[in-house]
C-alpha cells in the first residue's frame, strides 16, 4: 500500500473555490482503481490549510492515478489556488486492525 499525506496551504481570497474544487477532485479520484481513500480535510485552526490522506492498493495504482486526466486537469488549476504544499509519500509494508 501507499499512503500520501501533508498539507496544503490555499489562497485565502480563494479558498472557497479551492474547496469546492477539492472535494470535487477528491470525489474524481475515489473513483479511479486502488483507490482505498482520498480526503481533504480543512485545518480548524487555519482555514486556509487543508490536509490531505489518500491511501493507493499499490504503486501502480497510484502511478496510474497520477497519469488520469481528471489529475492532469487539476494540477494545472493548482496555482490558481495553492501558495505550497507539503507532501509526503510513503510505503506501507503491513497494516493491522487496532
Amino acid at each position: 500500500m501507499i499512503s500520501i499525506s501533508g498539507e496544503v496551504q490555499l489562497q485565502p481570497e480563494r479558498r472557497e473555490d479551492a474547496l469546492a474544487r477539492a472535494l470535487a477532485y477528491a470525489a474524481q479520484s475515489r473513483k479511479d482503481k486502488g483507490c482505498l481513500a482520498f480526503k481533504f480535510y480543512q485545518d480548524p485552526e487555519d482555514p486556509d490549510t487543508l490536509f490531505l490522506y489518500e491511501l493507493w492498493e499499490s504503486a501502480g495504482a497510484l502511478q496510474a492515478h497520477l497519469a488520469a486526466p481528471h489529475v492532469a486537469a487539476f494540477s494545472q488549476e493548482l496555482p490558481d489556488y495553492v501558495v505550497k504544499t507539503n507532501l509526503r509519500r510513503f510505503i506501507i509494508s503491513e497494516a493491522t486492525e487496532m
